[in-house]
């Protein structure tokens, strides 16, 4: 089995496997890591360290944006009600979350860089806004602090926040006075008790020809009303005309309202249309009050005052002023312009604050309208339609030019949404924000993600995690195409080619490819199998192993053990340093064998030949023995006869006679040939 390394790391045996599950912690993402590995036996020695391995960690990424529906976002009136899910694009939870920051450009919250608040969790969220187009995002932030992308841009609309409207109270202060062809009512703005109430509409003066007391509760309706005092808090007065008073009191003709009585009573409004008292209302005048008949012409004053006026047409042929020449005036004139006392009279419609000050400006010739100052109204558009401004600042229009500088906190150009110190496309597949990141492709599957951290880097989950694919760091390894590219090495993603430049040694410098082939800086190489053509220049190295087989060197090829050469059918084998064998391989014979021979100094013999046809060549040897007991193969030899050389089983007879029933007899001095029924001469 196994031994596990010494590794500050937590490992998992794994039962029935010759292995470890090893998990190595607090590596820096986006970085190249070499390891190797090495067996340690049982005794507490180690094998050789493996070849290297280089394993890239995974760069940070960018976390998956979070989801925001459309009907997650709400405008009303005075807020703008949020609400996360608690997931990403993608439907799944969300790792390493420490919040989630909602962004809101526009009126209240400026442009948006800052965070209106976060979400710890799923949940909704209220935040109080002014009136206005606003556009909503989020964005999550891990607890590694790094930053998603903002999610898709939604734009919602704040209307004007609802004033709360109260039940209304008494109004005090109200007086009636005669006036020319009509009754003035005024009221001082007071109420009873100094307690006013909120949500203010109006109040509400009513003609009858009886008086019904102080305070009435019936015998007043609505065809009864003359006209309504509507600011609050302050004074108000209203002139009641003899029309009013002919429609409210059922008069013959306006003339009755001179002699008829007329009694005068009011009630408050809200804005809810309930009225005081539900209602109760309130006398004005005691005794009656009337219209008075006037004409007057008063030249010195300026003042006319007639109680009928008919006219046809109105008609000046020159021009008419209002105010004093050179002073604050208006000017209307139908003739092209002109100078009176000093001052230009122009032609159409002008108002001046003083001089040549000129704050208002209608010409007639090109119908062009100029406005010095502000301009109240409630909205203001163009007859087409094309252009309109509300109350709320908020512009629409079907094309235009700009040029200058544009600030802008939100808003959409070009099918481009503005949101949130960032830029995204409708199809949410293109963003970029103020911190550098780019993402172009989809929020949860394949896209190209830019980075200030991690650089550019290929994605298939929209940027939570790096593809391997392609990675361009600028601080750890760049990946292009499953090669990692580190500062000073490349090297296959699977570990199975590594190129160093790092270091001066041989081993730092290098090319690797898995166990079987490398390649050093000082030129050397190592390769399991090779086809090399071409010519090979070689003064040193090894064939067929490193220490015991064909070795290169200045004297040429060298076996210095066993070793092995075949030439077609024929194979010549070198055993043990000594001896040498010549061989046909198709039928296993021997066509010639050199063999050491135990027994005199360095014996040796050559073998000619196969089994029953082999011819044996010797060195001359010492033979001893003890009668037929002794022997040389399976020849019984006499004592003391020696081998002189030459063919296997030739003898000459050193001492003594041959003794044996199975050879001829022999004396000393003679030459025996011996043949072997198993091995030949």
């Amino acid at each position: 089995m196994a031994y596990e390394d010494l590794l500050k790391d937590t490992s998992q045996y794994v039962e029935n496997g010759d292995y470890f599950l090893l998990t190595i912690t607090d590596l820096d993402p986006g970085q190249s890591y070499p390891i190797q590995f090495r067996w340690k036996r049982k005794d507490g020695s180690f094998s050789v360290w493996s070849a290297v391995r280089s394993i890239a960690t995974p760069g940070l990424g960018v976390p998956s944006e979070p989801t925001l529906l459309s009907t997650d976002v709400i405008g009303g009136a005075g807020f703008i009600k949020v609400t996360w899910g608690g997931t990403v694009q993608s439907g799944s939870v969300i790792p390493n979350l420490d919040r989630v920051d909602v962004h809101i450009s526009g009126t209240t919250f400026g442009d948006g860089t800052k965070p209106a608040g976060s979400f710890k969790t799923s949940g909704t969220q209220t935040f109080v806004a002014a009136p206005g187009i606003y556009i909503v995002q989020l964005k999550i932030i891990s607890t590694n602090k790094t930053e998603s992308f903002y999610s898709t841009a939604r734009t919602v609309t704040v209307t004007s926040p609802a004033e709360p409207v109260e039940t209304p109270t008494l109004p005090t202060g109200l007086s009636v006075s005669p006036a020319p062809f009509a009754v003035a009512v005024n009221w001082n703005g007071s109420y009873s008790g100094a307690d006013s109430f909120l949500g203010f509409k109006s109040i509400n003066i009513y003609a009858v020809s009886s008086d019904l007391g102080s305070t009435t509760t019936s015998g007043i309706s609505e065809s009864n009303l003359v006209g309504s005092l509507t600011v609050n808090d302050t004074t108000n007065r209203i002139n009641v005309g003899l029309d009013n008073l002919k429609q409210a009191l059922s008069l013959s003709s306006i003339s009755d309202a001179y002699i008829s009585n007329i009694f005068f009573y009011y009630v408050s409004v809200n804005r809810n249309d309930v009225k005081y008292g539900s209602p109760t209302y309130t006398r004005i005048n005691s005794t009656s009050v009337n219209p008075v008949k006037a004409n007057l012409v008063d030249l010195e004053n300026g003042v006319i005052s007639i109680e009928n006026l008919v006219a046809g047409n109105g008609s000046f042929s020159s021009w008419l002023r209002v105010g004093s020449a050179g002073g604050a005036r208006i000017e209307l004139s139908g003739t092209n312009s002109f100078t009176n006392g000093g001052n230009t009279v122009k032609r159409g419609l002008t108002a001046y604050s003083s001089g040549s000050t000129e704050t208002l400006g209608f010409d007639l010739a090109t119908g062009a309208l100029s406005l010095k100052g502000s301009l109240s109204a409630t909205s203001i558009s163009t007859s087409s339609g094309k252009f309109s401004v509300d109350s709320n600042g908020i512009m629409s229009a079907s094309d235009g030019s700009f040029t200058g500088t544009i600030t802008a906190s939100g808003g959409s150009i070009g099918g481009i949404t503005i949101a949130a110190d960032g830029l995204q496309n409708s199809g949410n597949t293109f963003k970029i924000d103020s911190s550098g990141q780019i993402r172009s492709g989809s929020s949860t599957g394949a896209a190209v993600v830019i980075k200030p951290s991690d650089g550019l880097f290929h994605s298939l989950d929209g940027g939570a995690t790096q593809s391997g694919k392609l990675t361009l760091s600028p601080s750890g390894n760049s990946i292009i195409g499953g090669w990692i590219i580190n500062t000073d090495s490349l090297s296959a993603s699977n570990g199975s080619v590594y190129i160093s430049s790092a270091g001066t040694s041989n081993d730092s410098i290098r090319i690797q490819a898995g166990s079987n082939f490398t390649l050093r800086a000082d030129g050397s190489f190592t390769a399991s199998s090779a086809t090399i053509t071409g010519t090979v220049n070689a003064i040193g190295g090894y064939f067929g192993g490193t220490t015991n087989r064909w070795s290169i060197d200045s004297d040429g090829i060298v076996s210095s053990g066993s070793a092995r050469i075949k030439i077609g059918d024929y194979t010549i084998t070198s055993v043990s340093n000594t001896d040498l064998t010549i061989s046909q391989e198709s039928n296993g014979y021997n066509l010639l064998k050199t063999e050491s021979v135990s027994g005199a100094d360095d014996p040796l013999r050559i073998l000619l030949g196969n089994a029953t046809r082999q011819v044996e060549v010797v060195k001359s040897a010492q033979i001893s023995g003890n009668g037929t007991t002794a022997s040389e193969g399976t020849s019984p030899l006499a004592i003391s006869a020696y081998r002189s050389g030459g063919l296997r089983n030739m003898y000459t007879v050193s001492s003594g006679n041959l003794v044996s029933g199975i050879y001829p007899s022999a004396n000393v001095g003679d030459v025996l040939l011996v043949y072997s029924a198993t091995q030949g001469i």
